[in-house]
């Protein structure tokens, strides 16, 4: 399956507000680097594979249909400009129960 999430981002420091631009920094993230996600007391852990800039319209990202747990984050790119979308996607390699 295919988890994704997309949130807002910003350039402007002034626009960011709490929880309203949690992805303004994504653009940083790199191949190899690790996310964390937790749900229902489970920690879910992806290392990053890929990331991708594609055209606001294009809903490729949204019909994957991986054969292994992976991991989608979409923001708009440039920050806070809604002209294209930076995805990035990461493959799940640890999933633990927290206590």
């Amino acid at each position: 399956g295919n988890t994704y999430l997309f949130a807002h981002s910003t350039l402007n420091p002034l626009d960011i507000q709490k929880y309203s631009a949690v992805f303004t920094l994504l653009h940083r993230v790199e191949d190899g680097d690790r996310v964390t996600i937790f749900e229902d007391n489970i920690r879910y852990d992806y290392i990053i594979e890929t990331k991708e800039v594609v055209k606001d319209f294009d809903l490729t990202p949204l019909t994957r249909e991986p054969d292994y747990p992976m991991l989608t984050l979409q923001t708009c790119d440039p920050p806070g400009i809604p002209l294209n979308r930076l995805i990035v996607t990461g493959r799940l390699i640890g999933k633990y129960p927290v206590e």
